[in-house]
């Protein structure tokens, strides 16, 4: 299964690990869980259009702002997101091809760029 279609089918399971994991108050919770679940699918919609096109001539999405939080915390958020998405599709996927980790590359890049056009 690709890192994308993971993503997109696996998305509350991702939410649900990375909330236990960041610890947020209930009313923090739920706007970040709406902000990263929109940011998580942003970033697979990415990886769908750069598995088309050449990389450099994709086309960034629209990244949602985060509710307030300091650059830390945000961060922390996507690093916990990301290692929520890696070990939960490792866990569904534990043989991963070539082209899986192409996937796993633009994952990050794609990440990368979100978070950069954030801070």
């Amino acid at each position: 299964m690709s890192l994308p279609h993971f993503i997109h089918e696996s998305l509350d399971d991702i939410l649900s690990e990375w909330e236990r994991e960041c610890g947020a108050s209930a009313a923090e919770q739920t706007a970040r869980r709406l902000h990263f679940g929109k940011v998580l699918r942003a970033v697979a919609d990415e990886m769908k259009r750069v598995r088309v096109e050449e990389p450099a001539a994709a086309q960034r999405g629209s990244i949602p702002a985060p509710p307030q939080s300091h650059a830390g915390q945000l961060v922390g958020d996507y690093a916990s997101l990301r290692a929520s998405v890696v070990r939960q599709w490792r866990k569904k996927h534990p043989s991963p091809s070539p082209e899986d980790l192409d996937d796993l590359v633009r994952f990050n890049e794609a990440m990368d760029r979100s978070l950069a056009e954030l801070t």
